[in-house]
């Protein structure tokens, strides 16, 4: 049963997305499929530092890693970043996204 169906982008020159739960605030579930929550959030001042501002859209890296390890690594500033194309494959391969 297909719950949800998400169109995840990544630029192709960045192999993941910023997306470490210490960098955000008001964070809401949204839905859960297959384990993974997708959830809407706040930057906070941290991630202004960044050059992160405003309203996001999409997952927590440290709630992915319990589900998908291999989608999530910490970047050189020593955040989490997600590899939205490893979900998109492992969602894809169980017939989750279309």
């Amino acid at each position: 049963m297909v719950v949800g169906v998400y169109y995840i982008e990544t630029p192709i020159d960045v192999p993941g997305a910023i997306s470490d739960e210490n960098l955000k605030t008001s964070i809401t579930i949204l839905n859960t499929i297959n384990g993974i929550e997708f959830v809407t959030w706040t930057w906070n001042k941290e991630a202004a530092k960044l050059g992160h501002t405003g309203q996001g859209f999409g997952v927590i890296a440290q709630q992915v890693q319990t589900v998908i390890p291999e989608a999530v690594y910490t970047g050189k500033d020593g955040y989490l970043r997600v590899r939205y194309d490893i979900i998109t494959e492992v969602l894809k391969t169980k017939n989750i996204l279309i």
